[in-house]
């Protein structure tokens, strides 16, 4: 099977292939809710909370030695994320998270 990307925009454009008629006319109990997974602790503490399909990151303010916040803005654009990326390994790495 192979993956395939698509851009926001390309997904915007696909032609709707929904069957709006027959859903109008599905009752509740008519919907099969097998393949959904179990709702638990679990699965909320590793969910990721998203609006618009963007995932909602935190945004807090904190202090980091020059040297640090130099090597990171050297990455470029996506500087923030590569932060982020090398907190959770370390924190993983330590088996914190």
């Amino acid at each position: 099977m192979a993956i395939v990307s698509y851009t926001t925009e390309e997904i915007r454009k696909l032609a709707d292939q929904t069957n709006w008629e027959k859903l109008r006319k599905m009752s509740d109990d008519d919907i099969d809710y097998s393949d959904i997974p179990e709702i638990t602790d679990e699965f909320l503490k590793n969910a990721i909370i998203c609006k618009d399909g963007i995932p909602i990151k935190s945004e807090i303010k904190v202090k980091l030695d020059k040297e640090i916040v130099d090597y990171y803005l050297s990455l470029g654009t996506n500087w923030q994320e590569k932060l982020n990326d090398t907190l959770l390994c370390v924190l993983k790495l330590r088996n914190i998270l």
